[in-house]
């Protein structure tokens, strides 16, 4: 379409060059350099609705990927809804709370009874022990000697284990009733 125009603009020129005075000749071309353009003009606009009408499609192609993928979404998520049961799964939710409240108290009365067990001086009592066994063991070179860092040594019977198996058996008794009343 460029060089058609193109075409007529240069031999419109030269009709003027030689009949410089003869309008009615240069009309038709003039005319047909109009036509080129209003076809040029609308040449643009039809691309441009083509344009539009490719966009819209597109579009269009798009909303339908986005509703299909909308309805397997839903489509899951019903399954889901199916195969979770809330009422149950709130109940099963109940009972492990008070399992685990009840283990809770089980494990508080467990270490309140072992520390009932242990005497307030265990320590003072555990280095003397073990003081007695290192001089049985060794003799009399290391009366009087510390006993930090022995307590890694074996160590020999108790001469008072009896009152402490009493005592433990006394708790023992306590923890049970406790257990009983929950």
């Amino acid at each position: 379409m460029k060089e058609r125009r193109k075409k007529v603009q240069a031999q419109i020129k030269q009709l003027a060059k030689k009949y410089p005075g003869d309008i009615k000749l240069l009309q038709p071309m003039a005319k047909e350099l109009v036509q080129s353009k209003k076809a040029k003009n609308r040449f643009h606009v039809m691309h441009a609705n083509l344009n539009s009408c490719l966009m819209t499609l597109n579009q269009q192609r798009a909303m339908l990927k986005v509703s299909k993928s909308f309805e397997q979404s839903t489509e899951i998520l019903t399954m889901m809804n199916d195969m979770v049961k809330l009422p149950e799964l709130n109940a099963t939710m109940q009972r492990m709370a008070m399992e685990m409240h009840k283990s809770g108290l089980i494990e508080e009365m467990i270490d309140d009874t072992m520390e009932e067990m242990e005497p307030d001086d265990l320590e003072e009592l555990a280095d003397e022990e073990v003081k007695n066994v290192v001089e049985e063991l060794l003799g009399s070179k290391f009366i009087g000697a510390s006993v930090d860092g022995l307590t890694g040594l074996p160590a020999a019977k108790n001469k008072n284990a009896a009152p402490a198996a009493a005592a433990a058996s006394a708790a023992e008794t306590d923890l049970e009733k406790r257990l009983r009343a929950l």
